[in-house]
């Protein structure tokens, strides 16, 4: 399993999803803010509006953890003209989407 990045910034309101992959034996188990957010080999966050930590871990089926990227911090441009240019780009259609 690959780290993610250590920090990154995005727009408000962008879209992100996170990939990880393990043998089908095993669960990618992911964590939002600390807490389980989710299981399977993506995560999406949707409209992000605030900073958040995303981590994914591989647990095996006694419940223990065989492997882990490293917790990646997402910023999130909350300044009024973010706020502005999200606001139209909802308009459009146009907010950004992020894989990784």
């Amino acid at each position: 399993m690959r780290n993610f990045i250590n920090s990154r910034t995005v727009d408000y309101r962008t879209t992100i999803t996170f990939k990880a992959s393990a043998p089908d034996e095993v669960t990618v188990v992911w964590y939002k803010d600390g807490q389980r957010a989710g299981e399977g080999e993506k995560f999406t966050v949707k409209d992000a509006k605030e900073a958040f930590t995303v981590q994914a871990k591989i647990i095996d089926e006694s419940g223990n953890t065989l492997d882990s990227t490293g917790t990646e911090l997402v910023k999130v441009k909350t300044d009024f003209f973010s706020r502005i240019i999200a606001f139209f780009r909802m308009i459009f259609r146009r907010l950004p989407v992020i894989e990784q």
